[in-house]
């Protein structure tokens, strides 16, 4: 028990840290270092970092050699309420908005769609969201999202690393090649879809939930193996339920 309780007890607290606590892109003082909403750039990234509170999050690729950032709200926004974003060296950072002079209350729901240029290759995502669903389809090395409620979708046909980490979000991940994926959830159900000729070994563990292996795979001690076992995977909740099945 020990094995799936302590982890995941610290994984409530590590979303809620990662997911909660916001700075604005705010590394210089001057107003010129960073936009505010919608946008566009040119500049050459390989590392995408973005904070949201609440709405929904789209990650994706187009024939344009530009970066696209887009937010869309029903609501009419204030300045305070409008997300900050800017390039710093090759890391592009999106804030949900800026912190100053802002209540809890005073946070809108909006959606964020960020459009990259399909022909480059990129190093880093990471994502830190609240409230909404994440959708990625990832051609980074290494891919990390934490959230805490809402649903996260992340494809990927090859990457070193895949990390999701979500309280009460149910997970899918489509893996191709990996070093390592790891996903974890409090109560949310994860769903990973992996190749008929997958090859990883790790542990697969729930406290309370359902645990469904729906490919070729064998056990030794506490670990499942997938093919030859060259990758490293880990799959842990308290209550949600987990599925492995080909993709």
């Amino acid at each position: 028990m020990k094995k799936v309780f302590i982890p995941v007890l610290t994984l409530v607290l590590a979303v809620s840290l990662a997911a909660c606590s916001f700075n604005p892109f705010v590394k210089k003082a001057n107003k010129d270092d960073y936009y505010m909403g919608s946008g566009e750039t040119k500049e050459d990234i390989d590392t995408v970092e973005i904070n949201w509170v609440g709405g929904d999050i789209d990650i994706v690729y187009g024939n344009s050699d530009k970066i696209i950032i887009t937010e869309v709200s029903k609501e009419t926004l204030k300045a305070s309420q409008v997300m900050r974003w800017g390039v710093d060296g090759k890391t592009l950072s999106v804030d949900f908005h800026d912190q100053k002079g802002m209540v809890k209350v005073d946070v809108p729901n909006k959606d964020l769609k960020v459009e990259l240029p399909k022909n480059k290759s990129y190093k880093v995502l990471e994502i830190n969201t609240v409230a909404g669903d994440v959708s990625v389809s990832s051609k980074f090395d290494k891919t990390t999202v934490n959230s805490v409620a809402g649903k996260v979708t992340v494809t990927s046909e090859k990457a070193d690393d895949i990390k999701v980490h979500s309280v009460d979000a149910d997970v899918e991940i489509t893996a191709g090649e990996f070093s390592r994926l790891d996903a974890d959830t409090v109560s949310g159900k994860i769903t990973v879809n992996l190749p008929d000729n997958a090859d990883c070994k790790g542990e697969i563990t729930s406290l309370s939930g359902r645990i469904q292996i729906d490919l070729d795979s064998r056990k030794d001690e506490d670990k499942f193996i997938f093919g030859k076992g060259s990758a490293s995977i880990s799959i842990a909740t308290l209550s949600g339920d987990i599925l492995v099945k080909a993709k």
